[in-house]
């Protein structure tokens, strides 16, 4: 990290924060994130477990859902939706270090600028110098590979709260909304969802970014 990301990362958290809070809300605001609504629903479909019903007690409707498959996806549900917020903190952390990796390798090449038409990248002067190409490309693909986890974990909440007809163990993004899609027409509650999906992601960028 860069020394200004430590020394704001140093700071002592206030006092309003205790040991019991949760470790993803306490690290969420110094990174800049706001995970509180990921985390209140990874606790309200957690609170959906039912021992008498072995697992998602809603569930239990669906006939298809045998009790170990039911079991099994419920497991798997509360591990995706506490996935996104883990997953958003890995993301923001990678980017920290690409940031730190990006800074040590335009320190190297800047040392072979010369007048304009003119410049030689001398060579590495040690090993941590020959290796701030590899870490940019480490912690940009880390950087990467969490934001993609976080999307296809809310791809599988999503297919799981909304009990879509869709494979969550093999579920991403793109094909819980494909479903969304499909269902959503004549169902008031889900094309709702659909709707605030797509505002969601409207407002979270250019148009066409998760693409």
């Amino acid at each position: 990290m860069l020394d200004k990301d430590v020394s704001q990362l140093s700071i002592a958290y206030p006092s309003t924060i205790g040991p019991e809070d949760p470790p993803i809300l306490r690290l969420a605001g110094p990174l800049g994130l706001n995970v509180v609504n990921s985390v209140q629903l990874g606790n309200e479909i957690y609170g959906d477990l039912d021992v008498s019903v072995y697992g998602i007690g809603w569930w239990k409707a669906y006939p298809d859902l045998d009790r170990k498959t039911r079991i099994l996806l419920s497991d798997y549900l509360v591990a995706c939706v506490r996935a996104v917020p883990d997953n958003l903190v890995e993301a923001q952390v990678e980017r920290l270090e690409l940031d730190h990796a990006i800074e040590d390798f335009r320190q190297w090449m800047n040392r072979g600028m010369g007048p304009v038409g003119r410049s030689t990248v001398e060579a590495p002067k040690n090993p941590y110098e020959d290796l701030s190409n590899y870490r940019v490309g480490t912690h940009l693909a880390g950087a990467l590979r969490a934001w993609g986890s976080a999307l296809d974990c809310v791809g599988g909440c999503i297919i799981g709260v909304a009990g879509l007809p869709s494979n969550l163990i093999k579920a991403d993004l793109d094909a819980a909304l494909r479903s969304l899609g499909k269902q959503s027409s004549g169902n008031q509650v889900l094309a709702q969802l659909k709707s605030d999906l797509e505002q969601v992601e409207a407002n979270a960028g250019p148009a066409g970014w998760r693409n």
